[in-house]
């Protein structure tokens, strides 16, 4: 992959915070010669899987590289799936030796810390999780059943200090929640029929056409502090879950995102290849240790038409808005808690900016939330709509949201590796 600075200051060695493609490279088919924070561990197959990280200030991307000693092993994904400061969850997807089909796939995960200048990094391989879930259960039960392990694999969930959790919304207003606490003994801890329950403390509503709950499905899992896991689903809410209060009884707090869904508030069902990939226009974030910050890109229209899908010309091709909202995590007064909009940032803001000269004046792309510094936001701008094709030219630009002002702008050379999904982490090198 291939970086040139336009006009951004020199990268720092150590950057307090990181974009990292969610994506791996093979070391050896990278051409990254230098690269930190190595660490190594032994997965299911036996064979050593090490790690190491080529870490870069943003707005540019780091990235997470893998080996593995036997070059035969048929693996063919490597993901970080969550961060929580300094840790990683990864999850590494293989095919045994004697399987072939897709419902053969296995999965291991990871826990990958940083460490710091006391200790070196350290990759432990996190115990299998053995219970069957809801949609498991169902393919014993209905063999006709076709839902995609991957998908919902694509749920397992995110660090809270030493807590891993796998949640599945299992019906209107119950969850199944799996949960590790790395240290004891009996490792995974299965609650079923978990209470899902409005901020308020009422309960849901049973589903209808139309009810979120009925076609939920997980975007992202944002750890907030040292207590709260959240489960994001970008067309209608959130599920919060304190976890050192509720370990014993858990339950998941409803809270309903701040805008209106994109598709009228009709739901999109949960299939694959049915629901478009919200994560191009929003992004949640953790701010400080109990609160979340949402950001969201629209089209604009002129100022006749204001925000929203539009079909005209000018509106159609880049007019955009950039609005941001924060959420603040008060459990002992649920009833209080609200989204409240910090402010909006026009596109012609942005373009007016000296710094933007040189870079397409199209829509902001994969917005990512700053885990240093909350109002500030990290996007891609490409003026390819297919932003993966392999050799695409993209930028890379951070804006302060309260400032609205452009801070820094890198170009980047696309490949196949999925350059839009990064996750904001703090790896201290």
């Amino acid at each position: 992959m291939e970086t040139e600075p336009i006009d951004s200051p020199a990268a720092a060695s150590c950057p307090r915070w990181v974009m990292l493609n969610r994506y791996g490279y093979r070391r050896d088919h990278s051409g990254i010669a230098e690269t930190t924070l190595a660490a190594a561990a032994f997965p299911s197959t036996g064979r050593p899987f090490g790690v190491s990280f080529c870490l870069k200030a943003p707005p540019a991307s780091s990235i997470f590289l893998y080996d593995r000693e036997d070059q035969r092993e048929d693996t063919f994904m490597e993901e970080v799936v969550a961060a929580h400061g300094d840790c990683l969850l990864l999850e590494k997807m293989l095919h045994r030796d004697d399987a072939r089909s897709t419902s053969s796939t296995n999965w291991d995960y990871f826990l990958y810390e940083a460490g710091s200048a006391a200790w070196l990094p350290s990759l432990s391989l996190l115990a299998a999780c053995f219970f069957p879930m809801d949609y498991e259960r169902l393919k014993v039960q209905y063999p006709s059943f076709k839902t995609s392990q991957r998908l919902y694999r694509a749920i397992v969930a995110a660090g809270y200090l030493k807590h891993w959790a796998q949640l599945e919304v299992t019906g209107d207003h119950t969850a199944e929640l799996c949960v590790l606490r790395l240290g004891r003994c009996h490792g995974w801890d299965l609650n079923q029929d978990v209470p899902i329950v409005r901020v308020t403390g009422e309960a849901l509503p049973l589903s209808k056409a139309g009810e979120p709950m009925r076609w939920w499905h997980t975007d992202a899992v944002v750890p907030a502090g040292d207590r709260f896991l959240c489960w994001v689903d970008y067309f209608h809410s959130v599920l919060l879950c304190d976890m050192a209060s509720d370990a014993a009884s858990p339950k998941l707090l409803h809270m309903p995102l701040p805008m209106k869904s994109d598709n009228g508030g009709w739901p999109w069902p949960s299939f694959p290849g049915s629901r478009p990939d919200p994560r191009w226009s929003m992004n949640l974030g953790a701010t400080g240790v109990a609160a979340l910050r949402l950001v969201r890109v629209e089209p604009r229209c002129c100022s006749c038409c204001g925000p929203g899908e539009t079909t005209c010309e000018r509106g159609g091709r880049s007019g955009f808005t950039v609005t941001t909202w924060t959420l603040t995590l008060m459990m002992e007064d649920r009833r209080s808690m609200r989204w409240v909009e910090d402010g909006v940032i026009d596109g012609d803001e942005l373009w007016a900016s000296l710094n933007y000269e040189g870079v397409p004046r199209v829509t902001l792309k994969y917005p990512i939330v700053s885990s240093a510094d909350p109002d500030v936001v990290c996007f891609m701008v490409s003026e390819d709509e297919y932003v993966y094709r392999e050799g695409t030219k993209l930028w890379m630009v951070e804006v302060d949201t309260r400032s609205k002002a452009l801070r820094s702008v890198v170009c980047e050379i696309s490949d196949r590796w999925g350059e839009g999904y990064h996750l904001a982490a703090k790896l201290q090198c």
